[in-house]
């Protein structure tokens, strides 16, 4: 019995994955200028900066998908937007 490799599998999505997919693409390309003058403030190499933009703007696709979403973050994303502003308040 021959198992093709999961890489080369053909894979489609369901119809609720495909409109999961429509809807966060349809968010960011609500505002695609702000997104590209945010990315092109960023300096690429500092992981941080990037990282809470993305953040951001999934947050906002989220909140777009279902207002519910938008509030169940794990313990562990939270701890750690608390650690990331509390280290940054003695910098100011």
């Amino acid at each position: 019995m021959f198992i093709e490799p999961a890489e080369t599998q053909v894979r489609f999505l369901t119809v609720e994955q495909t409109a999961r997919l429509d809807t966060a693409l349809n968010a960011i390309a609500v505002d695609p200028t702000r997104f590209e003058a945010e990315l092109a403030t960023v300096d690429l190499d500092d992981l941080t900066r990037v990282r809470e933009l993305v953040q951001a703007y999934r947050h906002r696709v989220l909140l777009r998908r279902d207002e519910a979403a938008a509030i169940a973050r794990t313990n562990e994303d939270v701890g750690a937007k608390l650690r990331r502003k509390l280290g940054g308040v003695g910098a100011r």
